[in-house]
């Protein structure tokens, strides 16, 4: 965008920086800092929580704190309900994983190359595994682990807080989105998602016309 209001919308100079926090520029720059478009639909994940389902386990309704507690809050719950305990989202990417990895010190990607199979990392996912192998954490496809959520089977669901009106809409249960936990003794990362916009056309009219509508 940075280039096309420079050649054809002058009085546009100021119009990202001014709209835009630095932080959240970011998320659509590259590893060198160039802007390759304008952030759109900023998302954070949250961990939503069936608190019927948690009361019924003779837990704190208030939800777990870290990720320590959430294996024993899963644990606690298929053992007393025989209910899943917990659900994180698996759609096309690892975003979730990458906020349990990175909370834990670790990183997906470093220095432009795959870094998560270090300590951190491997800690992360196999308390991913471990709940999927004991059957306190569901394993299937995004829109069916949601539904399930959704329809009071699962005890707490790790997504995106894009979610909440979908969910607030059709759950029947008393539910509540809390913080993401941390890893005991370290502090949490909440990676951003979502979406940017864009301009991939090669014509000067179609890039005039991209810009207007961003």
């Amino acid at each position: 965008p940075e280039e096309i209001i420079n050649q054809s919308f002058p009085e546009d100079k100021k119009f990202i920086k001014e709209k835009f926090d630095d932080k959240v520029l970011k998320i659509a720059q590259d590893e060198n800092g160039e802007q390759l478009g304008l952030p759109y639909s900023v998302s954070s994940p949250v961990m939503f929580i069936n608190k019927d389902i948690l009361r019924k386990a003779h837990l704190d309704a208030n939800g777990p704190k870290t990720w320590e507690e959430v294996q024993n809050y899963a644990k606690k719950i298929k053992e007393t309900t025989n209910q899943y305990g917990i659900f994180i989202q698996e759609p096309a990417d690892s975003w979730a994983q990458q906020a349990i990895v990175e909370s834990n010190g670790g990183n997906i990607v470093k220095d432009g190359k795959a870094s998560f199979a270090n300590q951190e990392g491997i800690e992360a996912y196999q308390m991913m595994q471990d709940m999927v192998n004991n059957k306190s954490a569901l394993h299937t496809n995004d829109e069916q682990g949601q539904q399930s959520f959704i329809n009071g089977e699962v005890g707490m669901l790790f997504t995106t807080n894009a979610k909440q009106k979908h969910i607030k809409d059709n759950a029947t249960f008393d539910v509540e989105a809390i913080e993401i936990p941390s890893w005991k003794g370290k502090e949490k990362a909440v990676p951003a998602g979502g979406a940017m916009l864009g301009i991939t056309s090669d014509t000067k009219e179609e890039q005039e016309a991209s810009w207007k509508f961003m």
